[in-house]
């Protein structure tokens, strides 16, 4: 019986990580967190910047996979997980524009 549209991605989309994975890449995203507020504190905020750039695709993905996993179909994934990084990422983005003045 074949599946509907986008089902076989979502399966593999949820079979990407691991707990381990999971683990490892929250850890990840926390640490290059504590780095560009480290960076916005110091003055640097090229640097901070360009951590919470690569930290949002990291979050991005991360959300993506999480929704997945919940069943909700690969499209809607991708939309969902992206959007709600860019709102949590812009927050933090504003309060690091804040911080480094």
């Amino acid at each position: 019986m074949k599946s509907g549209f986008g089902q076989r991605w979502t399966r593999e989309l949820k079979r990407q990580y691991n707990p381990k994975s999971v683990r490892r890449l929250s850890v990840l995203m926390l640490v290059l967190l504590v780095v560009a507020l480290l960076f916005g504190v110091l003055g640097y905020a090229t640097f901070a910047f360009g951590c919470l750039t690569f930290d949002f695709f990291l979050f991005a993905d991360y959300l993506t996979n999480v929704l997945a996993r919940h069943n909700i179909h690969i499209i809607f994934s991708l939309l969902l997980g992206t959007l709600g990084a860019a709102v949590a990422y812009g927050i933090a983005g504003l309060f690091l524009m804040f911080l480094s003045k």
